[in-house]
């Protein structure tokens, strides 16, 4: 990531399968979950010469909804949003804050959610009052499956923007970011018993998981002319770059029940685990263009591969005697 590659986490699974608790972990336990450690150690990487933001967003319905948003209500912040926003082409990679209008880089790469807010992080204190807002305000329901079932997916994204001199560099440095998105889960809704409102719910939330297995799916595909169907949700309209943009990585934890009556679910999900592990991993590779400099691990590991070996020993190696035709010639 401090190298500017984007990694997205997904959690995937039916609706009670622990989605939640495997990133977020259990607060009433002190029981960390992978957001946690994983934020933890970025920001022990990034101290010193890095600065960190953080933006989070729900995608509700087909609409994107900011969770850091300040609105609010007669008792404190309010836990519905209060502006609908929408996912714009930046041909710049730059978005500006909701309040102050400054011009950033946008953690989406070439997409950008116009009034989307972000926070500067430094510590876990800063985290915690943003993940706090986040789990207040994010859209949940009791259904017969859940007794909090998640009715949209999150997605907490965290930019890391280089420093020099006691400022931030934008242009022409690559932004490493951080995805980790909370997925609703997939459910039927004769099992679930979903009416109303939820029903609608269900209904978005198992378009919205379809085309994001579309979108793994054509990924990939080794064949070069695949359209990849990245407008077919918001999710993936949104994360494009992450799904497959140059030089991103992509990892998914699929979650079962251990139940018994959730074989049907459980075995769609391993299902798709194990086709995204064999053929998605397998997809055409993109490289990152432009005058971006290679670590020092990774200038090791190219010049220690057998191909640059072999380079080397042809280049040492001294000429082949001619032929004796060749030298009457």
């Amino acid at each position: 990531i401090l190298e500017g590659t984007h990694v997205c986490i997904f959690a995937y699974g039916q609706t009670g399968a622990g989605k939640t608790y495997t990133l977020a972990g259990q607060r009433s336990s002190k029981q960390p979950g992978i957001q946690d450690l994983a934020i933890g150690d970025l920001l022990r990487l990034a101290k010193e010469s890095f600065e960190v933001r953080l933006t989070a967003l729900e995608i509700y319905n087909e609409s994107i909804q900011d969770l850091l948003s300040t609105c609010e209500g007669a008792s404190g912040p309010s836990r519905a949003p209060s502006e609908r926003l929408e996912v714009r082409q930046s041909r710049e990679g730059l978005t500006s804050d909701a309040e102050t209008e400054e011009a950033s880089p946008s953690p989406f790469g070439s997409m950008r959610v116009p009034g989307l807010k972000s926070w500067t992080v430094q510590d876990s204190a800063d985290v915690e009052e943003a993940l706090e807002r986040v789990r207040t305000k994010r859209h949940v329901a009791s259904t017969a499956l859940n007794e909090r079932s998640s009715r949209s997916h999150t997605v907490l994204s965290l930019s890391v923007l280089r420093r020099s001199a006691g400022t931030v560099e934008y242009l022409g440095v690559p932004v490493g970011v951080l995805h980790i998105v909370d997925l609703a889960g997939s459910e039927r809704t004769k099992v679930s018993q979903a009416e109303g409102l939820q029903m609608k719910e269900a209904n978005c939330i198992n378009r919205s998981l379809s085309a994001l297995a579309d979108v793994l799916f054509a990924l990939g595909d080794s064949s070069s002319s695949a359209h990849v169907p990245y407008r077919n949700s918001k999710l993936t309209y949104l994360l494009q770059d992450a799904l497959g943009g140059p030089g991103c990585k992509t990892f998914l934890f699929a979650q079962v029940s251990p139940d018994a009556q959730d074989a049907h679910e459980s075995y769609s999900t391993l299902t798709f685990a194990a086709r995204v592990a064999t053929s998605v991993q397998k997809g055409r590779l993109r490289l990152r263009t432009g005058n971006v400099s290679p670590s020092p691990r990774r200038e090791l590991r190219e010049r220690d591969s057998p191909s640059a070996r072999e380079e080397n020993w042809r280049a040492a190696a001294p000429p082949l005697p001619r032929r004796r035709e060749e030298a009457k010639s």
